[in-house]
Parts: structure tokens; sequence; C-alpha cells
């Protein structure tokens, strides 16, 4: 149970696109690799160079609430995180397979109000306690930079597990 909650965390954690660096603010960057939005991030004025922090990227291979392949990238920046997962919908819809493990205990729990940046490809989130944000880079600033929405993980149980409803 606890596992299907730091799957939709580690959700919250990742970003994936495809398009050129040279996004102007407010749309969506669309990385098509890594190396692409690390490059955009880094231009977008946010911190993610590769001296800031140890292992620049990850590659992702399961949903870890159900040992499902989940492929993509896991970026990490000076504190927040971007998951490359290409589109969004598709992958909303490859971990509703988790939807039975969430708990009522966990729709309770303070966890699920942690805000998390979801564009049309990837998802990103904070690395500070509680998953926050750094004082330099608010998740706000970070949406509006790479024409995202900034959502909770409740918001995302329901999307993706409609069932959950408003529970």
């Amino acid at each position: 149970m606890r596992r299907t909650l730091a799957g939709v965390a580690l959700i919250a954690l990742m970003v994936t696109g495809c398009s050129s660096n040279e996004v102007a603010k407010g749309s969506d960057p669309g990385w098509v690799s890594s190396d692409a939005a690390i490059d955009g991030v880094n231009d977008a004025g946010f911190d993610c160079s590769e001296d800031s922090f140890s292992g620049t990227k990850q590659v992702i291979t399961e949903n870890p609430a159900t040992e499902e392949p989940l492929g993509g990238e896991l970026i990490l920046c000076g504190g927040f995180q971007v998951f490359l997962v290409g589109d969004i919908d598709e992958y909303w819809e490859s971990l509703s397979s988790s939807c039975s493990a969430v708990t009522e205990e966990e729709l309770a729990s303070e966890a699920v109000q942690r805000e998390v940046i979801v564009g049309s490809n990837f998802v990103m989130s904070g690395t500070g306690p509680d998953q926050s944000y750094p004082e330099e880079a608010p998740a706000s600033d970070l949406a509006r930079a790479f024409g995202a929405e900034v959502e909770t993980l409740k918001s995302i149980y329901e999307t993706i597990c409609p069932e959950i409803g408003s529970t």
C-alpha cells in the first residue's frame, strides 16, 4: 500500500518530451531527451547543471506499485526532479492498474496534497523535505516556465483512478 503512494510520488518526479532546447517561456517544451530537458531547464534560469548534483539521469524501469515496466528518464536538478514520460495521457493509463491498491489512509494523508507539475510529456516534483521545491524555483514558477499545470497527488489519483472520486 505504501508502495502505491511511493509510486505516485515517483510519478510526480517524472518528465519527458520532444522539441528543441530554445523554448519560449510558458510553452510546452516537448523535450525528446534528458540532455534536451537539462538544457531547457538551464536555459529557463533554473539549476540543472551536472555540477550541482551527482548522477544526472536514471532510467526508470518499473512502476514500484505494480512492478510493470515504465520507461522514461528521471533527471535530478537543483531541488527538483523531471521525469520524461512520453505522452502524459498514455502514461496515466499505464499507471491505472495501481488504483486498486490505493487506501483510504493514503487518500487522507498530507502526502497527497504535495504539488506536482504536469506537462504534456513530463512530471516534475520537488526533492526537498516532503518533496518541497527550492525557494528559488517554486512550483508555480517552474510550471509557468514550461507551460505546465501545478496539481496535487490527490488530483492525479482522481484523474487516473476515477473510482476514487472525491473520497
